[in-house]
């Protein structure tokens, strides 16, 4: 009896001193004051894996571990429950919190100004903190992090997703590297910085038809554009644009043809307005090609009480034209309104990262699709070959089509950053020319 008496007295010791290394999870919340990021916190894929790193970690750095089949719930931060106040155990507690602040909404938190050169570029700001203690809130150990996150130079083509600055795998490797350090009682950072790839929201026309395709990565600056196209170094530059007034009757009236009188007329009976030309010079520099866009146009004087706004019509009708020294290449018309296409999509509940297709996810559960915008179509031929460009998603997205076949899409608003091209076949001097006019500064 007496060894049964030492076995049972080794047992409970060993019971014991196994639950002393055990750490309860209390409160594990979440929020930010930006974005959707913590929805991720609603895969349990994310939470588990997120799970296991947390508790490997507590035992490397603390000897603790979480109980045994923990799952953790991250609840938002609006959720004032606290578990503690009622609870009996008294082995320690672990409280996380998981925070995500817009720069600004962080600067007012941390006495920071938002022209702090060192804020340039970071997209938004995370807070981690923990706090292990005993019952009735006798604290053990605590520590936070402040973690700025910077977005690194775009890889992937498509929509960017509206506030949101990581990708699913970009927010598990943030909790990863995060809580390592936050967890380390050796570690002297209370702030680090950490370099993400911005997703991209799903789409029908982007992502699956540029599939193994090159993203090739635009540089510029100054009016001037230097890019890859078919391994070929090449650079693009716009000049400022002008305008000058245009006569069109008496004897100084300006050299334009019957056609196009005839239709500024007929934009006169419905706006009143001073028919007038945009131009810019642009430039192919390494096929040394000069190019000079012309677009014909009508200012028009909106009054109000307060002040008098001028806007600009184009000149319906193919009238505008892209000259090559003397020579035109191109005659188009401009359809500078907004319109619906009903063949493509942009699926908001998805998530990529604008190169593989296998990097989709379902970023939320119901389906949330919305068709594309058009804000201008341009519209004509280009020696002898029909042509259009599409400006999409309020200007940042342009696809090019040339012989009625998609030749590239690019995205940027006012300057291109990064292109797909789908047809090698095309020259360069026809590329750089569609590119010259689809970011024109005159649009």
């Amino acid at each position: 009896m007496k060894y049964v008496f030492y076995f049972i007295g080794f047992l409970t010791i060993g019971i014991n001193l196994q639950a002393q290394n055990i750490v309860y999870p209390n409160q594990f919340k979440c929020g930010s004051s930006l974005g959707p990021v913590m929805n991720y916190f609603k895969d349990k894929n994310i939470v588990k894996e997120y799970t296991q790193v947390i508790d490997s970690l507590l035992f490397d750095k603390k000897g603790l571990h979480l109980p045994p089949n923990t799952l953790l719930q991250f609840q938002s931060v609006s959720n004032n429950e606290d578990d503690d106040e009622n609870n009996s155990i008294s082995s320690p507690k672990i409280n996380f919190n998981v925070l995500e602040y817009a720069v600004k909404d962080y600067c007012k938190i941390a006495s920071l100004k938002p022209s702090d050169s060192s804020l340039n570029d970071i997209k938004s700001v995370f807070v981690f903190q923990y706090a292990i203690f005993q019952h009735r809130r006798k604290i053990l150990q605590q520590n936070n992090l402040v973690v700025y996150i910077k977005a690194l130079p775009k890889k992937g083509i498509g929509l960017p997703a509206d506030n949101l600055f990581l990708t699913n795998k970009g927010f598990l490797n943030l909790l990863k590297k995060s809580t390592a350090i936050l967890l380390d009682s050796t570690n002297q950072f209370e702030q680090i910085e950490v370099n993400a790839q911005e997703p991209f929201i799903g789409d029908n026309f982007i992502l699956n038809t540029a599939s193994g395709l090159a993203r090739n990565r635009v540089n510029y600056s100054n009016n001037i554009a230097r890019f890859l196209l078919n391994n070929k170094d090449q650079i693009i530059r716009w000049g400022e644009p002008m305008f000058q007034d245009l006569i069109l009757r008496g004897k100084n009236k300006s050299n334009l043809s019957k056609a196009v009188i005839d239709n500024y007329n007929a934009l006169q009976l419905n706006t009143i307005g001073e028919p007038i030309l945009l131009f810019q010079e642009a430039r192919d520099v390494i096929n040394n090609k000069s190019y000079q866009i012309f677009l014909l146009g009508q200012n028009v004087k909106v009054k109000n009480e307060e002040e008098t706004n001028t806007f600009t019509n184009l000149l319906p009708g193919k009238f505008h034209s892209l000259v090559l020294d003397k020579d035109t290449i191109a005659t188009f018309s401009i359809l500078n309104q907004s319109s619906i296409d009903s063949t493509k999509k942009f699926y908001y509940h998805q998530i990529s990262n604008g190169i593989e297709t296998s990097s989709l996810y379902n970023f939320g559960e119901i389906p949330i699709d919305v068709l594309l915008m058009h804000n201008c179509i341009i519209e004509g031929t280009i020696v002898n070959m029909p042509f259009k460009i599409e400006i999409s998603a309020n200007k940042y997205l342009r696809s090019i089509y040339l012989n009625n076949k998609l030749l590239a899409i690019t995205t940027g608003t006012d300057a291109p950053e990064i292109f797909v091209n789908f047809d090698a076949a095309v020259s360069a001097e026809i590329f750089n020319a569609l590119f010259l006019v689809g970011y024109s500064s005159l649009l």
